[in-house]
Order: structure tokens, then sequence, then C-alpha cells
């Protein structure tokens, strides 16, 4: 009877599975009646097996709750930039909107107080109008270049600068004053800075502040 209870629990786990053939399927369920011992080898094998499916399902769960968690953070994270994103070129838009163009117009050294009078009233009609004369183009432009300034030593006497009248326009204006000065008498030249797109004018901004 021993040496049979020992083939029957060598049996236990395959017939616990289903997995044993017919005859020993047989052989193990006739012992099993007769042998309480075995009875409870097998009703062990059971429990142990429940709990170890139990543990199985219990970290697959854990598994597929990160998983989730994981998806979850990356799409959360996918979505920030997105929003940063359209907030960036949203505010980008509208401060190229809200942004003039600036429209300068270069006046001939003969030019008339009459002429000029008439620049003038022209350009009051689009914004704030500034002067700068030839000689304050000049000397700007020696502050910018500093150290080297000695280069244009002897251009007072032949300032080859225009004088200027500068105003800021909003964009729609640009071909408008244009087409309204250009052809008035003592003009030079009109010409504008008018940044192509938002983000040319933003970095135009940051170049700017580094300045």
């Amino acid at each position: 009877m021993k040496k049979e209870c020992e083939i029957v629990q060598d049996l236990l786990f395959g017939y616990s599975d289903g997995v044993i053939s017919k005859s020993s399927t047989e052989l193990v369920e006739n012992h099993l009646k007769e042998c309480e011992n075995c009875k409870n080898k097998l009703e062990e094998i059971k429990k142990d097996s429940k709990k170890d499916n139990q543990e199985k399902e219990v970290d697959y769960l854990k598994k597929v709750k990160n998983k989730l968690k994981r998806r979850k953070k990356i799409i959360i994270t996918v979505l920030s930039i997105l929003f940063i994103i359209i907030l960036f070129n949203v505010v980008l838009f509208i401060n190229y909107n809200l942004t003039p163009s600036e429209v300068q117009v270069f006046l001939l050294d003969d030019i008339t107080e009459e002429q000029k009078a008439d620049i003038e009233n022209t350009l009051r009609g689009f914004g704030k109008i500034t002067y700068e004369s030839k000689e304050e183009t000049l000397n700007g432009i020696r502050e910018k270049i500093g150290k080297n300034a000695y280069l244009l030593n002897g251009w007072d006497k032949d300032n080859p600068f225009k004088a200027s009248y500068t105003v800021k326009v909003d964009r729609e204006d640009i071909e408008k004053i244009t087409l309204l000065v250009e052809n008035l008498d003592g003009v030079y030249s009109v010409e504008f800075m008018h940044i192509g797109n938002p983000y040319e004018l933003f970095i135009a901004n940051i170049l700017m502040n580094k300045s």
C-alpha cells in the first residue's frame, strides 16, 4: 500500500492538471477511494494550485494596471506638449498681428519746407511720426560701430545719408501709405521693415533683446 501511495502521489500533480493518461487516471481515482492520506494530499495540491493561480492573476492585473498608468502618463505628456505648442503659436500670432510695421520715407537733399509739410501731413494720418536728419543718421551709425567710427571721418562734409520720416503703421496700411507717399514731391524713396512671418518676428525680438 505504501508503494502504491508513492506512485499515486507522484501522479497527483498530473491528475490535478488533467494531463495524465486514462489508465493512470483510473489508478489514481481507485486509490483515492480507499486512501484518505492521498486524498488529503490531492486537496493540498488543489489549494496550492488555486493559490498560485490567484497570485498569477494578481500579478497579471498589477502588470496591466502599471501598463495603463504608463500609457496614461504618456498621453498626458503628449497632450501637455501639444497644448504648449498650440498656446505658443496663438501668442505668437497675436503678437505678430499687434506689432506694427515701420515705414521710413527718405527725403531729397533739396526738399523745400512746403514739401516737407505736405509729407508730414500725409504721414500723420497713419500714426505718430519721427524725423531724423542726415547728421543724426550719421551720428547714430558712428555710435553703433563704436571704435570703428574713425572710418566715417570726413563724412560730415559729404554726408551720403538722407533725412527721413519714420511712422509705425498697421500691416494692412503698408501698401496704401507707400502709394500715397512715394509720388509726393521731395520724396527720395520709401522703405518699410516688415517681418515676413510670426516666427521671424519672434527670433528678431530675441536677437534685439540680447543686443
